[in-house]
């Protein structure tokens, strides 16, 4: 294609270049241009306002652009998971009733696909890991590092074609941006809880991923926890 004078929308017109195509044979075609979603089989009393209205009494299961919802990846992906398990449930004969809100992690909606599969059996859902946010996060223990940012087509080549302006990250790049991660919640084993510890309460196992605390000998001042790089240490208080 190549663009012509603009149309009546002020945007340019994609022209086809003869000779420029190529005819491919496929069993099925799912056409996919701009953000409209086809209604035009969904009953009427389960629209509003040109979108489908997704309500536990519709029995309707719906997500992405087809719902009143930000149109943005995540949320996409969101209402996949909420709908994958609100599907489960009803296939099992469960009520959803109280299930969301006992798989929740933090204040935004977001639910733990991981709490759901380990408690649907039993119906004992256990609570999900904590939102570690970044003012919880030891940054002391981090060394600094600059965002890789992603490489961008020049402006004048954007207007003379059709090429993907984010070019990406090349593999040193990307593993390079993916190694900034704190791994916040997450405990990887740096010792700083056996170093610290004044009594020597502590010993790990990193072979087995297991953590030991010598409760006789800890004297609860909290000094594990503070030296924690990741938030992952918590003091709580033992009746």
């Amino acid at each position: 294609m190549r663009l012509s004078d603009p149309d009546q929308t002020g945007r340019p017109r994609a022209i086809p270049i003869r000779g420029k195509f190529v005819t491919l044979e496929a069993d099925r075609l799912i056409t996919a241009v701009g953000e409209q979603v086809d209604l035009s089989w969904i009953p009427h009393e389960l629209i509003k306002n040109g979108l489908i209205d997704v309500n536990p009494s519709h029995k309707i299961f719906a997500g992405g652009d087809a719902v009143d919802q930000p149109r943005t990846i995540v949320t996409a992906i969101s209402s996949g998971k909420r709908a994958a398990i609100s599907i489960d449930l009803r296939l099992r004969g469960d009520s959803r009733d109280g299930v969301f809100s006992k798989i929740r992690l933090g204040n935004k909606g977001s639910v733990s696909m991981e709490a759901y599969l380990s408690g649907r059996d039993e119906g004992n859902w256990p609570v999900p890991k904590n939102i570690i946010s970044y003012d919880r996060i030891n940054t002391l223990f981090f060394e600094h590092s600059k965002k890789t940012n992603m490489r961008k087509l020049r402006l004048d080549q954007r207007q003379r074609g059709f090429s993907e302006v984010n070019r990406g990250l090349s593999s040193e790049e990307a593993s390079l941006s993916a190694s900034r991660c704190f791994s916040c919640g997450t405990c990887n084993y740096c010792y700083n809880c056996y170093f610290f510890c004044p009594e020597g309460a502590i010993s790990l196992d990193p072979f087995h991923q297991a953590k030991y605390v010598d409760l006789d000998h800890c004297k609860g001042c909290g000094t594990c926890a503070k030296s924690c790089p990741r938030n992952v240490v918590e003091m709580k208080e033992v009746q």
